[in-house]
């Protein structure tokens, strides 16, 4: 069974190879950072901290909670494979 957390941490071990920011956050739903209107069955992916001269504070992604065990099979297949997302 793969949860929240457990996202998070895979994402925050991919975090060196995504060069654009400097945390990630995952929420569900009813802990929504205030910048979010959040809708139920949902997660919510937030980076924040940019590098750089990126002017957004913050990004985030909505993603329905059936696909979180999909999202987290990617990015372990993607951190395993030290695949990159910006060049």
């Amino acid at each position: 069974m793969t949860n929240i957390k457990g996202l998070q941490r895979v994402l925050r071990k991919r975090l060196p190879t995504i060069d654009r920011w400097k945390q990630v956050t995952v929420y569900m739903w009813d802990r929504a950072p205030y910048f979010i209107q959040p809708r139920d069955g949902m997660f919510y992916i937030v980076w924040s901290g940019p590098k750089r001269k990126n002017i957004h504070p913050y990004e985030y992604k909505e993603i329905p909670l059936e696909d979180l065990g999909k999202i987290v099979d990617k990015n372990r297949i993607r951190l395993q494979n030290s695949t990159k997302m910006y060049k």
